[in-house]
């Protein structure tokens, strides 16, 4: 016996997209399928800014609300990266800075004081990492910033990916430069 769990809201692959995972159970004569539609994961606020992202309705939140507001900044400054994430490292434990692109993880990398913060593939031990965020699935962060320059918006064909991104925070969630 085996079980395949997945979620078809965080499929990143542009060229694989289905409307339900129903199609495996199809696959095996004995197999059961079931439609989970609670997270554990993110606050009651970060799950309403992500239901709206992919313009989901059946994806509930197990969690208390926190009245701890998803926060949006229009910012390409530098200065206010870094001042969010010390306010950040003074919360909480787990940061991770997610980028839409592996080449503005590193462009971004370059300009941060990287006294708190590590690659993803760095083997090293800092409070924050930085990352693009189809190597963040699959992680979760007590807070998060999710940054994109302005030109480099995550587009409507990918939604799933910005998704993604932001339901790697649990508690807190920092976006810069989007407004899908």
């Amino acid at each position: 016996q085996f079980t395949i769990l997945g979620d078809k809201n965080q499929v990143i692959n542009p060229y694989l997209k289905y409307n339900t995972l129903e199609e495996v159970g199809n696959i095996f004569s004995s197999a059961k399928y079931y439609r989970l539609s609670k997270t554990y994961r993110s606050s009651n606020e970060i799950i309403s800014f992500a239901n709206k992202i992919l313009h989901l309705n059946d994806v509930e939140c197990v969690r208390v609300p926190t009245n701890t507001p998803v926060i949006k900044r229009f910012s390409e400054d530098i200065k206010s990266i870094d001042d969010d994430l010390m306010n950040l490292i003074n919360s909480y434990k787990r940061i991770a800075v997610i980028t839409k692109t592996y080449e503005e993880t590193e462009e971004l990398y370059s300009k941060l004081d990287k006294t708190h913060i590590r690659k993803v593939d760095e083997n090293i031990s800092k409070p924050v990492t930085i990352t693009p965020a189809y190597l963040a699935k699959g992680l979760e962060f007590d807070a998060v910033i999710v940054y994109t320059n302005i030109k480099g918006k995550f587009m409507e064909s990918e939604a799933n990916l910005y998704y993604v991104a932001v339901t790697r925070a649990q508690h807190k969630l920092i976006v810069y430069n989007q407004n899908m």
